[in-house]
């Protein structure tokens, strides 16, 4: 099971997503994938700031978050998640730390349910002691 990170959901509000990333979400089972509540609020934040210059466009991805919260479960930070969170985080030093802190709520979410994060950005959660895949450039699943 997956738990999806912003690099691979924001591909679905984008008017052309990566050829891969697309192929990847078709050929997955959507009860294998899952919405970590720091997801939402990435994706959120990114509709904010078009918001200014391009409210049409803003409003047309708030549209597909919506969609992709109705059709995928959500999981939330909760407090097991949030301990986990403070365990993973607390090796991280510098600059880092503040870079790091949503992806760490994410990898802290999939480490509690035992998933796997589904991202484009590996090098960020090389940090954490949890598993990846990468939908840009991993084999579909079988």
């Amino acid at each position: 099971m997956y738990v999806l990170d912003t690099s691979v959901t924001s591909e679905l509000l984008s008017q052309e997503p990566h050829r891969k990333v697309a192929e990847w979400f078709i050929a997955t089972a959507p009860s294998l994938m899952y919405l970590p509540t720091a997801t939402i609020g990435e994706l959120q934040k990114f509709v904010e700031r078009d918001r200014r210059s391009n409210p049409q466009v803003a409003n047309e991805k708030e549209n597909r978050i919506n969609w992709l919260v109705a059709r995928y479960p959500m999981l939330t930070a909760d407090l097991p998640v949030f301990v986990e969170w403070g365990k993973l985080m607390s090796g991280i030093k510098g600059r880092a730390k503040d870079r790091l802190a949503i992806d760490g709520i994410i990898a802290a979410t999939a480490s509690v349910h035992n998933m796997m994060v589904a991202t484009g950005n590996e090098k960020d959660f090389q940090r954490f002691p949890v598993p990846v895949i990468n939908p840009y450039r991993h084999p579909l699943p079988s």
